[in-house]
């Protein structure tokens, strides 16, 4: 603590950061009324000389000479902060990828963390010059775990494609290699494919249950892809559903 201020003895914890003080009150308080045994949260702190820097505060409920207290171990995580900052912008740049047969459809996506660095991901893979297979998944799990857990997944779905492009075989496939290769993690996907030669959507669920299908006429539909999560249980099976789109439809997964 003397490394980052003169004297913190008596003084105001919400002094050294002025811009969360209210969000500090509030957790304070709820800390004491609940008796709350282990809660953290981030925030940023003032040095002495002005410098901002990302504290992290594990703070616990406990009674201090018979009164209720909080105690409060505080970590200085602004390495950590950047290192994630880094991995997340690496993490955004992957989610921009364009459609593999962008003569074919127009794609766009949507990515809103809850932390900096996400277990959310999708991937697309050209089949030929006429079809694609896809997936979009969430790894149980935040932070750089997570992270990890996307790129061996990633590795599993690469290999998969080369040997099948039927999104129910893929899924199947995975939901073994899951369980074996990943532990007790759980992937939530939802598989899919597009034959524009065909003009034939297959949609497989698996934790990801829903999607919305939009046609030229603005009929909206929801749709529904039954199936549990990927490593959940060896033998679940997975719906399908099949749609003959036709150009100017939109798909929402």
């Amino acid at each position: 603590a003397l490394k980052y201020q003169k004297n913190l003895i008596g003084k105001s914890a919400y002094k050294y950061s002025p811009d969360f003080a209210k969000t500090m009150y509030k957790k304070m308080n709820q800390i004491l009324k609940n008796k709350t045994k282990k809660t953290t949260f981030d925030y940023k702190a003032a040095l002495s000389d002005g410098t901002k820097i990302d504290i992290e505060v594990s703070s616990s409920y406990l009674i201090y000479k018979g009164k209720p207290a909080i105690l409060s171990i505080i970590r200085d995580i602004t390495e950590r902060k950047r290192e994630l900052n880094s991995a997340a912008k690496i993490q955004r740049e992957l989610l921009k990828k364009p459609f593999p047969l962008e003569h074919k459809a127009h794609m766009e996506s949507l990515y809103i963390p809850a932390k900096t660095v996400s277990g959310d991901f999708f991937y697309t893979h050209k089949v030929n010059e006429d079809s694609i297979v896809g997936i979009i998944g969430d790894v149980s799990g935040k932070g750089i775990t997570a992270a990890l857990n996307i790129s061996a997944f990633n590795v599993l779905f690469n290999e998969e494609v080369l040997m099948n492009k039927d999104p129910s075989k893929i899924v199947d496939s995975l939901n073994k290699k899951v369980a074996k290769y990943l532990g007790e993690r759980y992937i939530a996907v939802c598989c899919f494919s597009f034959d524009f030669k065909k003009n034939e959507a297959k949609i497989v669920g698996a934790g990801i249950n829903q999607f919305i299908y939009k046609t030229d006429k603005c009929d909206i539909e929801n749709k529904i892809v039954r199936g549990s999560f990927l490593g959940m249980f060896e033998d679940s099976e997975f719906d399908e559903k099949i749609i003959n789109f036709k150009s100017g439809d939109k798909f929402y997964f």
